[in-house]
């Protein structure tokens, strides 16, 4: 079911944002729209078509590419658990709930339980133990801190909220004791600039690691916004992007290191001159009837596509060429295809197995 979320005026300038195509800004709200109250969306391009264009002649493949983009610009990050991907919005903070439900499981395992009028709860769900536990939250608007009840047999109830205090079930594994007792001494508003650093960053590991590190640092708003600006810049370098984020850094590194204050190599906004060779070798290639490649306008999902596509033959600097006048002469046009699409690799494999035919129709 769709939600109503904010959207700010400062959205449309939004760097990330602005590297993003039309098509991909309008799927991005969407997916605001059909994410859990904690930005949370399940990895289904299939789904996401149906919830945000239901009325339009988009495949599944169109819309994973559109993701695609909104993940290689820093927007959203795709992880898994228990054997299911989700998508995550990086910025989730920007939105402000009431009273939030939850449906899909964070990056850590747990999903909280949604926050009723009467007493909100949170619940804990321990991904090793699959032990589902609830404890009443301290604060509606913090997250991270939470108090159980102190009711006794026989008393009356007191509306006087009880103060804070380690979250230690019995059996409980050392590793959530440690990070219930780090949890307790650091305060509501500090739990929720890490919360705020936490959702950011892209690279979900070593959380308690990272709780240690955020509390011995101790930001203030204004520290904690150089923070986030720093690592926006890092989310698009060439290191963060390449091989899949295998090179970005634990958060607790990171923190510990203060890299924020690193000089980055930022993604370039432009396509590099082999980058632009490909978009011209599709355009004179392909006929009229295939939509043309924008040169000028720079996506990095494009960038990237491309990058991958030439890995295919390294050795072979004219497959761009060969390869699209053999498409060109074997392919039927199709408005719903163009370069995205036959710069993939499952796309790349079929035609030379001679498995696509759309003078015949998709297959």
């Amino acid at each position: 079911m769709a939600r109503i979320r904010t959207i700010k005026p400062e959205f449309w300038t939004s760097g990330q944002v602005m590297e993003l195509s039309r098509d991909a800004r309008l799927a991005f709200i969407g997916l605001l729209n059909f994410c859990d109250d904690a930005g949370i969306h399940p990895a289904s391009p299939k789904r996401l078509k149906a919830e945000v264009f239901p009325a339009d002649d988009l495949d599944a493949d169109s819309i994973a590419a559109l993701v695609r983009e909104m993940i290689s610009c820093g927007l959203v990050a795709e992880y898994s658990f228990d054997g299911e991907s989700f998508w995550i919005v990086t910025g989730w903070h920007h939105q402000k709930i009431d009273q939030p439900t939850y449906k899909f499981p964070r990056p850590d395992g747990t999903i909280p339980a949604g926050a009723p009028k009467r007493r909100n709860r949170v619940a804990l769900l321990d991904p090793s133990t699959s032990i589902r536990r609830v404890f009443a939250e301290h604060s509606s608007n913090v997250r991270g801190v939470f108090t159980p009840g102190k009711e006794g047999k026989g008393k009356e109830k007191t509306t006087t909220p009880a103060p804070p205090i380690p979250l230690v079930a019995e059996g409980e594994p050392e590793v959530r004791r440690r990070r219930s007792r780090r949890d307790s001494q650091m305060s509501p508003e500090m739990a929720e600039r890490f919360e705020r650093f936490y959702e950011c960053y892209p690279r979900k590991a070593g959380r308690a690691a990272a709780e240690k590190a955020f509390a011995r640092l101790s930001p203030d708003d204004e520290q904690l916004g150089a923070i986030l600006a720093a690592l926006a810049v890092a989310k698009a370098s060439r290191e963060w992007l390449k091989d899949d984020g295998e090179f970005i850094p634990h958060p607790s590194s990171w923190l510990n290191g203060k890299r924020w204050t690193d000089e980055v190599q930022a993604q370039p906004m432009a396509y590099t001159e082999t980058e632009l060779a490909v978009i011209d070798a599709y355009n004179d290639a392909m006929p009229g009837e295939w939509s043309a490649a924008e040169r000028e306008v720079f996506v990095p999902g494009r960038a990237a596509a491309i990058r991958d596509f030439l890995s295919l033959a390294p050795d072979k600097p004219d497959l761009p060429a060969r390869y699209f006048s053999f498409c060109a002469e074997s392919l039927a046009a199709d408005p719903r295809y163009g370069l995205d699409w036959l710069l993939r690799r499952e796309t790349y494999a079929k035609v030379r197995e001679g498995a696509v035919k759309l003078k015949e129709g998709v297959q």
